[in-house]
């Protein structure tokens, strides 16, 4: 059998067959997935009918222990691009993503560091409603990092990407933004899918 890939006769046993009934041989495969963890923003592994599924790529660890964080790493990836609601760790020194099985009706845990953070104004864990930075009483005169650094953004009319919540700053070229986190959307009036938004409003 040929691999679509590499259009080399492989041994049946050696080809990986997929949904849309396209053969990989391994090396392909393992190649596909080595392209796609190295992608910026994240692009899944994928054939003609789009994403192939991480239970197919397990064949590729049998045998391969070196291979397993790599097929991990890629679950961990593959789960932050398919999730519709995202959510991030506060802590920006973290700002690992939070799966949904780490999330409660209010929170979410984070893996990386153990920090909850509230799904709703997805800063610190607090009890209680949300208050907006804005809002937050002052300790002290001096103002708080998050309100200094809100400030800073507003002022060098920086963006937030709107389905992870980062900050984005654009040198030069068009409105059309992809995020590292893969959604694309327009730097001037913030709405996505950048390819439906039409004209902008603002």
């Amino acid at each position: 059998m040929e691999c679509l890939m590499c259009a080399t006769i492989q041994d049946p046993n050696r080809l990986v067959r997929l949904d849309c009934s396209h053969s990989h041989c391994r090396a392909c495969l393992y190649r596909n997935l080595s392209i796609s963890l190295a992608s910026t923003p994240f692009r899944p592994v994928r054939c003609c009918s789009g994403p192939i599924k991480a239970a197919v790529l397990r064949v590729l660890v049998a045998g391969e222990h070196s291979r397993r964080a790599e097929l991990q790493r890629y679950r961990q990836r593959l789960a932050e691009h398919q999730a519709r609601d995202k959510l991030y760790c506060h802590d920006p020194k973290c700002h690992a993503f939070i799966p949904m099985a780490l999330r409660t009706r209010r929170s979410g845990k984070c893996a990386r560091c153990l920090a909850k953070t509230c799904r709703s104004c997805e800063q610190k864990w607090h009890f209680g409603p949300c208050q907006s930075v804005q809002q937050r009483p002052a300790v002290e005169d001096t103002p708080s990092p998050e309100v200094l650094f809100l400030s800073l953004a507003k002022r060098l009319d920086w963006k937030r990407c709107p389905q992870c919540r980062n900050f984005v700053q654009k040198y030069g070229g068009c409105n059309h933004i992809t995020c590292r986190c893969g959604c694309e959307f327009c730097y001037r009036c913030g709405r996505a899918p950048y390819s439906a938004h039409g004209p902008c409003a603002m």
